[in-house]
């Protein structure tokens, strides 16, 4: 009896852990069919529950479900697929393709999106231009955001750092040739000097108040001499203040000239990106055709594809001769025609 009892809550205990489990399997279930009708806000709670699931995490289906949201101009989708690209998390690693996103949704005017930009130009090589561009990105996101805000201030600094390790590397090596230049002429005029005083003994009583003369005059030159070297080592550092001047005018204008490249360069990644995705779509349309045994270029009204879709149901679904994945592709492949047919 006594064993008996102590069954009875272990039982209990198994069949609510089975009740749970079926429970989660049938949301699962729903999410998938909802999201199998082409709804971006379903996809994208498909691939969050892929994602973020432990006992059904699979970040190969997470990063499906968050591109195929993102085609279809989900942002939130879009920033997740960037940044799946970025890390190589449920798909390879591809930077380009990950900037892309960013760039297109930074142009929309995400913040968050224009911040992970900077990080990658930030990220970059180390480069002067790559800081330029990482700037950029870093201050359109910095009005909304703290740590983009941060990261401005971050890579102001150390374009500053650059520039002035140029300039202080400039001027050691002004006053380094100067130096040597006085060096060389008081050297000179020491040697003149000495020559002078150390005639013959004989000839010192006569010529004296020559020598006299000759040292005054001397002393005259050197300190002529120094006042010019001076004057001069003063107007090449004024000349070279005003130099560097001059290359920060020249360097606004640069960037200038850079806001403009990148501002082309965006529009260029822009075109580029909707042509890949028109090329995707072909592709996605074509594929889909061939699991319906249509045409692209004759594909029937939408009444005639879901009588078809119903006959094929019978075949691929897992209670006939199918199986999950083939009534998986049967009904991405429906999704795709139908948006053909809706958008001709």
């Amino acid at each position: 009896m006594l064993h008996k009892l102590t069954l009875i809550p272990l039982l209990f205990c198994l069949l609510s852990a089975q009740s749970f489990a079926e429970i989660t399997q049938q949301e699962l279930t729903q999410l998938q069919e909802k999201a199998n009708q082409g709804n971006s806000e379903d996809e994208f709670r498909l691939a969050q529950t892929y994602l973020n699931e432990p006992n059904i995490k699979n970040e190969e289906e997470a990063f499906y479900w968050f591109s195929q949201a993102a085609e279809q101009g989900h942002q939130q989708a879009q920033l997740q697929t960037a940044d799946m690209l970025v890390k190589g998390q449920g798909t390879q690693k591809d930077i380009n393709a990950a900037a892309l996103w960013y760039t297109q949704l930074a142009i929309e005017g995400n913040n968050q999106a224009a911040y992970s930009l900077g990080e990658l130009y930030e990220q970059d090589s180390g480069s002067f231009d790559a800081l330029d561009q990482a700037e950029l990105w870093y201050r359109l996101a910095s009005s909304q955001l703290p740590q983009a805000q941060q990261a401005y201030e971050r890579v102001l600094q150390a374009q500053f750092n650059q520039r002035r390790s140029q300039q202080v590397s400039s001027f050691k090596a002004l006053d380094e040739q100067y130096s040597e230049q006085a060096t060389t002429q008081l050297t000179n005029s020491s040697s003149m000097t000495t020559s002078q005083t150390t005639q013959p003994a004989f000839q010192a009583s006569q010529q004296s108040k020559t020598s006299q003369n000759l040292i005054f005059g001397l002393a005259i030159v050197i300190t002529l001499l120094l006042g010019i070297t001076g004057f001069l080592i003063a107007k090449l550092r004024k000349n070279n203040q005003t130099k560097t001047e001059d290359i920060n005018r020249e360097q606004i204008k640069l960037k200038d000239i850079q806001l403009k490249q990148q501002k082309h360069q965006i529009a260029t990644l822009y075109k580029e990106l909707k042509k890949r995705q028109s090329s995707k779509s072909n592709h996605n349309l074509q594929l889909a055709c061939a699991v319906f045994g249509y045409k692209i270029s004759a594909i029937p009204e939408q009444k005639k594809i879901k009588i078809r879709y119903k006959q094929l149901s019978k075949i691929y679904h897992p209670d006939g001769q199918g199986s999950d994945e083939e009534m998986k592709r049967l009904n991405a492949a429906l999704k795709t025609i139908l948006q053909n047919v809706t958008k001709t």
